[in-house]
């Protein structure tokens, strides 16, 4: 687990620059579900992220049978958040070591997939489903952990709300001065922030975290001066590191814990019809063959060996895999 320190803040705040927005992509994915995705497509790889999906299961598409079915996971961390949209759907989840759940509007699933989990997402009744799915590389040394699941419903994750009109539900990390139930194994902060109509948002970050965000509804401007940039809904924002990264990457590579620097981070000035986001930032993991990333499909490695082994794993049924083959001969949505 990480913890996180802070520095002293001063009075200027520097925003961190845009390097790209990219608008989100359609793309197909699981039993006939159209993906909007960022990450995962373009860029490839955004260290410590490798997929960033939003999903919409139409209510007339449901009887169709569409959903995730099984598949397997290895070496990566998934967050699948539901979001709190009026008469939003749930998922159903299931993997092959019997567990269970549903996962409700606003509600979030941390699954931890370590050496090995087969698990299925399927609709769990007949409303519509929105939300985000995000994949995140786990260090090396935790990629062969035992699988877990940290499950948190809508009421009990911590929101915090400022006078000017800007709400915060803290998925992961700290906002605001509150701090995330979510514990992980790479260091990430996930808010979803709504933002009152010209609003200012200015969220402090370590410099050397890769960061973006992704836009729901209404419109930003994202930055200060004349870098400011204007963002609009289903677009991903992805940004520079800040200043003093290369030293701070030095120490993260010692073990050292992530310090926040209050002086810098993101900006963002919403629109005059308010901004609705989720803002994304996470560690690079490098040092110790972290910085080798070998993807194929729904796992991640550190080397071609690795993958070759969890495909021998996945169907011999070994290593993490016993009875996901069952599981998956058995399975009914």
């Amino acid at each position: 687990m990480f913890s996180t320190k802070t520095e002293q803040p001063t009075p200027s705040f520097i925003a961190r620059k845009i390097s790209a927005i990219v608008s989100n992509r359609p793309t197909s994915d699981g039993a006939g579900v159209t993906v909007l995705r960022s990450i995962g497509q373009s860029p490839r790889y955004f260290a410590p992220f490798a997929l960033l999906d939003h999903f919409y299961l139409a209510k007339e598409s449901l009887s169709k049978g569409i959903g995730f079915p099984p598949h397997p996971h290895r070496g990566i961390s998934t967050l699948t958040y539901v979001l709190p949209d009026e008469g939003n759907g749930s998922f159903k989840h299931m993997d092959h070591k019997g567990n269970e759940g549903i996962i409700g509007p606003g509600d979030v699933q941390f699954m931890s997939a370590g050496k090995g989990i087969v698990h299925s997402e399927m609709p769990a009744n007949d409303r519509a489903i929105n939300g985000l799915q995000l994949w995140i590389n786990l260090p090396k040394k935790y990629k062969m952990m035992e699988p877990e699941y940290q499950e948190y419903t809508s009421e009990q994750l911590p929101v915090v709300q400022t006078d000017d009109g800007i709400h915060a539900k803290v998925i992961m990390g700290t906002a605001l001065g509150v701090e995330a139930k979510v514990k992980t194994k790479t260091p990430v902060h996930y808010i979803h922030y709504t933002m009152r109509p010209n609003s200012v948002l200015n969220h402090p970050l370590p410099p050397h975290w890769n960061t973006f965000l992704y836009s729901f509804d209404g419109s930003a401007e994202i930055g200060m001066g004349s870098g400011k940039k204007l963002a609009k809904s289903r677009q991903t924002v992805f940004f520079e590191m800040g200043n003093g990264a290369k030293e701070a990457l030095e120490l993260s590579n010692n073990d050292s814990n992530p310090v926040i620097d209050q002086n810098q981070g993101v900006s963002i000035t919403a629109g005059n019809d308010g901004y609705n986001f989720v803002l994304i930032s996470g560690e690079p993991l490098l040092g110790q063959d972290d910085d080798k990333v070998i993807q194929h499909g729904p796992t991640i490695m550190n080397y071609e060996h690795d993958i070759d082994e969890f495909f021998d794993d996945y169907w011999q049924g070994q290593n993490g895999f016993e009875g996901a083959k069952e599981f998956s001969e058995n399975w009914k949505p």
